[in-house]
């Protein structure tokens, strides 16, 4: 996007807009990172594996 931009074919609102949706889809996968792990915990947990504190 940014090459766009400097080629005049982008404005910079279109550069922010698509920083803005990267930087929500980088959050949007940690958040499904963290998510996948709590629930390997829960199902260990469900399973007597580990015990829940």
């Amino acid at each position: 996007m940014v090459l766009k931009y400097e080629e005049g074919v982008a404005t910079s609102l279109d550069v922010l807009s698509a920083d803005t949706e990267l930087k929500q889809a980088q959050n949007d996968y940690i958040t499904a990172l963290i998510n996948t792990l709590i629930s390997k915990v829960r199902l260990e947990q469900a399973m007597g594996k580990i015990k829940a504190e």
